[in-house]
């Protein structure tokens, strides 16, 4: 099963560019295909990549994710107290917190006691918090680093997901069967998953504006 490609190319090219880059990777993920009986894509992004990308000869079946419902236990919480947003992820380019943090000096003036619940670690952990305290935003922002969210999730009013891009993106339906709203970004796949307004609610790609309205 493809679960997305070279995460530098992603960075640099999404999985809707699908220019060629002829380098170890691609090699080896060319080789690795042909050898494979049955190759499956986790999103009709992800397949539509492959197939423009000339990795196999025909484009690659797409059986989105899934996960067991009765793991996700939903509390009916009345949140009391300051307003809180969460997001949960590595603490990477690619799942574009410092779009967040950008947009909370204006959502602040709104909801003065909001707090921002931050699950995951990364390499760009040091470099949110330094961007956290440059905006005089540090004191809203809890970087709880790798823990389980269930215990905090429910106290949250919304889920916010800024990635540049999901090759599926598993916390959109995660959210979804928790019964949580989500706001994201527009990307590919991940409007396969979100239908505006219906089941989550897309912002333009990078819109700091945007983002900062919705939420």
């Amino acid at each position: 099963t493809k679960h997305g490609y070279e995460e530098k190319y992603l960075i640099k090219y999404g999985l809707g560019n699908k220019k060629i880059r002829y380098n170890l990777y691609y090699l080896i993920a060319r080789s690795v295909i042909k050898r494979i009986d049955h190759n499956l894509a986790i999103s009709n992004a992800v397949a539509e990549m492959y197939y423009h990308l000339r990795l196999g000869g025909n484009k690659m079946k797409c059986i989105h994710h899934g996960i067991s419902t009765p793991s996700i236990k939903v509390k009916q919480v009345h949140v009391e107290g300051y307003p809180k947003i969460i997001i949960i992820g590595r603490l990477t380019k690619m799942k574009g917190h410092k779009y967040l943090i950008k947009a909370l000096p204006e959502i602040i003036q709104k909801f003065t006691q909001l707090k921002l619940i931050v699950f995951g670690d990364g390499t760009f952990t040091t470099g949110l918090e330094e961007l956290a305290i440059s905006l005089n935003v540090h004191k809203h922002i809890d970087f709880l680093g790798f823990v389980s969210p269930n215990s905090y999730i429910f106290q949250c009013q919304v889920m916010i997901l800024p990635s540049l891009f999901e090759p599926f993106g598993l916390v959109y339906i995660e959210s979804f069967a928790s019964k949580i709203p989500i706001v994201a970004f527009d990307t590919q796949a991940t409007n396969e998953i979100i239908e505006n307004n219906e089941t989550g609610i897309l912002v333009e790609k990078e819109n700091i504006k945007a983002l900062t309205e919705k939420i």
